[in-house]
């Protein structure tokens, strides 16, 4: 959030939005972005209404919320910490745990806003139909190189934490997902371009 938005939590900001109906604006790496479908998720989530400010890129949308030409964003905790400035202030983590890059900042869930997750997350797919013992194969071979010390430190100074899935928890993730976004898709009636 800028710091020129007189609010210091969750809480207070959508306070603030309600008080500003349609006034607010937040700016996104793009249309269809985890940024854009973040905040049209805190939109229907939190009854306020905002003007997304689409861009293309994370840090042309970055600068537009330090300029102030927009009041909020959704970014991941990396791209946060390489923009330290007096004009930001962070208020809420979009996922189900705290960052261990900045412990003290509460997820949104703890800031009153339930089941607000927008982890991103990266995975390993394969065709249908991929024989199970090449899967497993993969799988285990994967998880090995991640758990090498030097694997570990670079998702460390990505910033970056690590979890690990069975191939079936995945999918399950994958799944789950797709409908969540789905909905504030259509809720919002997003189109590709």
């Amino acid at each position: 959030m800028h710091s020129s938005v007189p609010a210091h939590s969750l809480k207070e900001f959508i306070a603030y939005a309600k008080a500003n109906h349609g006034k607010l604006s937040f700016s996104s790496a793009g249309v269809g972005s985890a940024s854009h479908l973040a905040g049209e998720m805190l939109k229907v989530r939190a009854g306020i209404d905002m003007i997304h400010v689409p861009n293309k890129g994370m840090n042309p949308a970055l600068v537009d919320l330090m300029g102030g030409q927009v009041q909020a964003m959704f970014a991941s905790v990396p791209a946060m910490l390489s923009e330290k400035s007096d004009r930001l202030r962070p208020i809420a983590m979009a996922e189900k745990k705290r960052s261990a890059l900045l412990p003290g900042l509460p997820t949104m869930e703890e800031s009153g806003l339930p089941d607000f997750e927008v982890a991103n997350w990266a995975g390993l797919l394969g065709p249908a139909g991929m024989d199970p013992q090449i899967v497993t194969k993969l799988h285990d071979e994967i998880i090995r190189i991640l758990a090498t010390p030097e694997m570990q430190e670079r998702i460390k100074l990505l910033g970056y934490d690590m979890i690990v899935s069975a191939p079936a928890d995945f999918a399950a993730q994958v799944v789950r997902d797709v409908e969540r976004w789905r909905e504030v898709v259509e809720h919002a009636n997003i189109k590709a371009n």
